[in-house]
């Protein structure tokens, strides 16, 4: 069974959005009222425990979502730097998770509220941006060239603590 390529690209700067679509965005952080992103599945408890306990830096993990006519229409989650990433700046975020409903995609709904989420970060002293996405998946690829970010080089999952603590190493082999 072949595993899949991740690719990590960053950016200092996210382009602004070509278009501009006519939806409205909301977003989520954890809170001791709902500990899971709204949509996601349980497995997203532990980004929200890393939350609580600092193992995030505060208030940079939350889910983005943009609605038409009340319709979910495209979604991402901002995720800091931690163990995991070792390759990520301490004061970093990550994109990731970006999904765009199907009928909705091509319409620069990802782009729009990724450079949303980026403004915002931006004033909280964010300097360093990172999109992670597999290689098969020529879209996302497409999208972060866009907006901007260079493909720095794939990740290598990497096993630490004897397997019990997997990190993801980067390779620059662009």
């Amino acid at each position: 069974m072949n595993e899949k390529i991740i690719l990590a690209f960053r950016a200092n700067q996210i382009k602004k959005p070509l278009k501009k679509s006519p939806v409205t965005y909301d977003t989520w952080s954890p809170s001791f009222r709902e500990v899971i992103p709204p949509g996601k599945p349980k497995r997203y408890l532990i980004f929200t425990l890393f939350n609580f306990f600092r193992v995030f830096h505060p208030n940079r993990y939350t889910l983005y979502r943009a609605f038409k006519n009340k319709e979910l229409v495209s979604s991402f989650l901002v995720v800091p730097a931690y163990f995991k990433w070792p390759f990520m700046n301490k004061g970093s975020v990550q994109f990731t998770y970006v999904m765009t409903s199907f009928k909705h995609r091509g319409k620069g709904l990802a782009w729009q509220g990724i450079y949303k989420a980026y403004v915002d970060l931006k004033g909280k002293g964010v300097k360093d941006f990172w999109y992670i996405t597999d290689s098969d998946n020529i879209a996302s690829q497409n999208l972060a060239r866009k907006m901007g970010f260079e493909l720095i080089g794939t990740l290598e999952k990497s096993n630490k603590l004897f397997g019990a603590l997997k990190t993801l190493k980067l390779k620059h082999d662009k």
